[in-house]
């Protein structure tokens, strides 16, 4: 948020949270220290933003994001791959994510 006499604050997010309900959902968005944690020790992060919306605001976020990323990549020509330990951390499986990825919509 920003007022009269502030400006935006743009920083980079390492981390986000997703929590959604029957009448909210939330993604917040963390900034990571930058050591990395002992093994078996959680990521040290900052709190940057909560953004609360209801369900529906949050299905069509993630419909348009998904639709601009596919554009994004298909009129550059680049492709931006998850690591295989990336998708393992998210419960995700590669084909789950290929198939996700492969529809234009």
């Amino acid at each position: 948020l920003t007022s009269a006499n502030t400006a935006p604050v743009l920083m980079s997010s390492g981390v986000q949270k997703i929590n959604i309900t029957g009448y909210d959902s939330r993604i917040a968005f963390l900034l990571t220290k930058a050591l990395a944690p002992a093994p078996g020790r959680a990521i040290q992060s900052d709190l940057i933003a909560t953004i609360r919306m209801t369900p529906a605001t949050m299905k069509m976020l993630s419909f348009l994001l998904h639709q601009q990323m596919l554009a994004f990549e298909q009129q550059f020509g680049v492709h931006y791959p998850m690591t295989a330990q990336g998708l393992s951390e998210l419960n995700i499986t590669p084909a789950a994510w290929e198939d996700f990825w492969s529809h234009a919509g």
